[in-house]
């Protein structure tokens, strides 16, 4: 019989923390982006959206992590 496990994900722009857990075991794990850290002002009438850009590959580590 498989066991499941429920996951736990805090996530932002850097960093993700994901627990997984069931009713008699937990685990933790941590996943970084690759992006440098950026912080960005958005100015009216500007151009830009003043958002980072996504990090895919961050994201598919972050599904990926279970």
């Amino acid at each position: 019989m498989v066991e499941h496990f429920h996951y736990l994900v805090w996530i932002d722009h850097q960093v993700a923390k994901i627990v997984a857990f069931n009713a008699t075991d937990a685990s933790a794990g941590t996943v970084h982006s690759t992006h440098r850290q950026e912080h960005l002002r958005h100015k009216a009438n500007a151009d830009d959206s003043g958002h980072v850009s996504v990090d895919e590959q961050y994201l598919e580590r972050v599904a990926n992590a279970g």
